[in-house]
């Protein structure tokens, strides 16, 4: 039969990995868990990095331009109760396009990788830094003045975190759903800090907050479990089900 969904194409190379011991990092275009992505490829998806998540260390996209990250959680030990166990880290971006309304940033990743004497390495992503250049300054300085590329945000110390494992990540969602001020660091940095587009959100709300978590935990378009548990800690206003599925944004 046709692999239709590129389960075999997916699921194979990381069984033969798993067999030898080794670990992987996965890299692509789309996020899965965006409603771009065929439902049914999602789904299986999410179901492979589960199976495999102590092999699978990492996922890395684009795509949306933003800076940011989501998450994946096992509830296999409490299905339809929404937020399980953290697995599987989904990192985006950034982008050294400005589309749209952006800075150009980008992202240098530190990863627990190879030591001597064959050590023990985790191969999971300890922690992060976003690179960017203000394009509003640099296009004020005229065509012959180099941009002036900063760093905006390491991302254990904005965030008050020991790594950026999906333990880690974890804490960080629900500090985001309790306390607006993680939340509000998160939201300059998921923007690259570009003015633009921070004032076309001008200040992101109960509700925008929500949709900002929801899609942040939820692995696949039509699962609403894990952004309802997430939601009804934000405080204020707590959509129905149904309202959920329907407000998810598709550039977060």
């Amino acid at each position: 039969d046709r692999d239709v969904t590129g389960v075999q194409t997916c699921a194979l190379p990381i069984s033969r990995a798993e067999s030898r011991g080794e670990k992987v990092h996965i890299l692509g275009h789309v996020p899965p868990n965006q409603n771009e992505c065929w439902f049914v490829w999602s789904k299986n998806f999410y179901e492979i990095v589960t199976r495999f998540s102590s092999t699978i260390k990492a996922q890395f996209y684009g795509h949306t331009h933003y800076d940011g990250f989501h998450l994946y959680y096992d509830e296999r030990a409490a299905p339809g109760l929404g937020l399980g166990n953290p697995i599987s880290s989904i990192w985006i971006g950034a982008s050294l396009t400005p589309f749209t309304n952006l800075n150009p940033g980008y992202k240098i990743f530190s990863v627990d990788g190879q030591r001597e004497h064959g050590s023990h390495s985790s191969w999971g992503v300890l922690d992060h830094e976003t690179w960017i250049y203000n394009l509003t300054a640099a296009n004020a300085a005229g065509p012959y003045v180099p941009p002036r590329w900063f760093r905006l945000y390491k991302a254990t110390e904005a965030y008050g975190l020991p790594n950026m494992l999906p333990e880690s990540l974890d804490t960080l969602v629900h500090r985001m759903a309790t306390d607006e001020r993680f939340f509000a660091a998160y939201h300059r940095n998921y923007h690259k800090a570009a003015e633009v587009a921070l004032r076309a959100e001008e200040r992101c709300d109960t509700a925008c907050r929500k949709r900002f978590l929801c899609n942040m935990v939820t692995p696949y378009f039509t699962h609403v479990d894990a952004c309802k548990r997430i939601e009804d800690e934000v405080d204020g206003l707590v959509f129905p089900r149904a309202r959920a599925e329907r407000g998810r944004r598709p550039d977060t």
